[in-house]
């Protein structure tokens, strides 16, 4: 992404990101381990620019990165919940870049998942593409982080057998290339959070 590149009460990333109670000892494995107050503190961003509709704007720069205009319209609202975490938490120069990009990532991610929504796939099915992202076997997880893919008709219709099983319409192929999409920016989010967790908590 050109500037830095994962309405309801809550949203679908922090639904998909939530909220299991964290063991005694703490061993990050999962984001659910992760405390309610990290999860804040990580995900601010991110929360900020989905409480302010910023995440519209992020998905259609993510969508179009080469549109000078999308990116000058969303950068702002990128540096703005950066800055204002940033000031929150007292966060040196590495912890805003990380959580900036946990935030842009995640910010396509609620508009790709909304897009799904609008579609008329169900929210539970969309919820689960996070986690069928998640289980990915690793030389598809990081094929998501080559962008090269785009276009590779067997590792695309890979991908769509695998939300097709999970109930999407063999025959929605808009809906299918969205889907594919979320599970982008949900890996690249995801890899953001493993950053923050292998540096400043584990």
């Amino acid at each position: 992404m050109s500037f830095g590149f994962r309405s309801r009460i809550a949203s679908l990333a922090a639904i998909a990101f939530s909220l299991a109670a964290p063991a005694a000892a703490q061993k990050v494995d999962r984001i659910e381990d992760l405390t309610p107050a990290q999860r804040s503190e990580i995900f601010c961003v991110h929360n900020k620019l989905v409480a302010g509709n910023g995440f519209v704007a992020i998905g259609q720069a993510y969508l179009d990165q080469l549109d000078k205009a999308l990116a000058a319209k969303a950068e702002p609202l990128l540096a703005a919940a950066e800055a204002e975490c940033a000031r929150f938490h007292g966060w040196d120069v590495n912890k805003r870049d990380i959580a900036k990009h946990v935030g842009a990532y995640g910010a396509a991610s609620e508009h790709f998942a909304r897009q799904l929504l609008q579609r008329g796939v169900r929210q539970e099915i969309v919820t689960r593409v996070f986690a069928i992202t998640d289980s990915l076997p690793d030389d598809d997880y990081y094929r998501l982080f080559d962008l090269s893919w785009h276009g590779d008709p067997v590792f695309e219709q890979r991908l769509d057998a695998m939300l097709v099983a999970e109930g999407f319409s063999k025959d929605d192929a808009e809906s299918l290339a969205t889907g594919r999409l979320l599970m982008e920016t949900v890996a690249m989010s995801f890899d953001e959070v493993w950053i923050w967790v292998e540096e400043y908590i584990d």
